[in-house]
């Protein structure tokens, strides 16, 4: 960790300028500067913290109850945490019900004006679809922290082995928050479902991906090569609150 010592004049500068506000004397603050842990770890208390802010999508947790007791009435469903903190400016809470890749997708309604388009290859069979190494499948309603913004950017097959990726949970999200894909491209990314493998060609090279279509006025479901970057999508994240 970089301690006092190692920032700018400038920041410096304003840390003394801080500490002044604060209503310490000019005394306090030299004795600070002169014991390098203690200036260390008031410097590092200072700073500004990285604040979560609340999509326009986002739905709160008792609608995503209602919704979840609409979809899935006989499933038994856990109160939300009564503390969320989230790790990243991007990160909400989410209610996820397990169930098949076939019933998630069919259970989420495209924004109005707009129709759902599943592509042929996408196949939910054993033999063209699995979850990536180390994924963690929930078998039980649960919380999860869920973070759209993750792996933006960066190749799907870069997070595979990782137990934290979205797979399932993304269409959980697009059920829970149905206008989330009108922010995509505006500002967010569209997502990978990076937790899922699908075999292309005898190989398990590619991923499923979800899309918005402005022309066409689609939400997609398809499929692109794991190894492709693109700075439009991102590879979501999950864990558990």
């Amino acid at each position: 960790m970089a301690s006092f010592y190692d920032t700018t004049v400038g920041q410096q500068v304003e840390f003394q300028r801080v500490l002044a506000s604060a209503g310490f004397t000019d005394s306090d603050i030299a004795r600070i500067i002169k014991e390098p842990n203690l200036a260390s770890t008031m410097y590092v208390a200072i700073q500004p913290k990285a604040v979560a802010t609340v999509p326009s999508w986002y739905v709160s947790p008792e609608q995503q109850l209602a919704r979840a007791r609409q979809l899935w009435p006989n499933a038994v469903l856990p109160e939300p945490p009564k503390e969320f903190t989230p790790r990243t400016k991007s990160e909400v809470l989410l209610l996820h019900v397990p169930d098949t890749f076939d019933n998630l997708w069919n259970k989420v309604n495209a924004p109005e004006g707009y129709t759902k388009y599943r592509w042929e290859g996408v196949k939910s069979d054993r033999a063209n679809l699995r979850l990536a190494p180390n994924k963690r499948e929930h078998t039980e309603p649960v919380w999860l922290a869920f973070d759209p913004e993750h792996g933006k950017g960066e190749r799907p097959d870069s997070f595979w082995g990782q137990a934290d990726t979205a797979a399932s949970e993304v269409f959980s999200a697009l059920i829970q928050f149905p206008e989330w894909s009108l922010a995509w491209f505006n500002g967010a990314s569209a997502p990978n479902l990076t937790g899922y493998q699908l075999k292309y060609d005898g190989n398990w090279s590619r991923v499923p991906y979800l899309r918005r279509g402005g022309g066409d006025r689609q939400l997609g479901l398809s499929a692109h090569w794991a190894g492709l970057r693109d700075a439009h999508w991102s590879s979501p994240s999950v864990r558990e609150c």
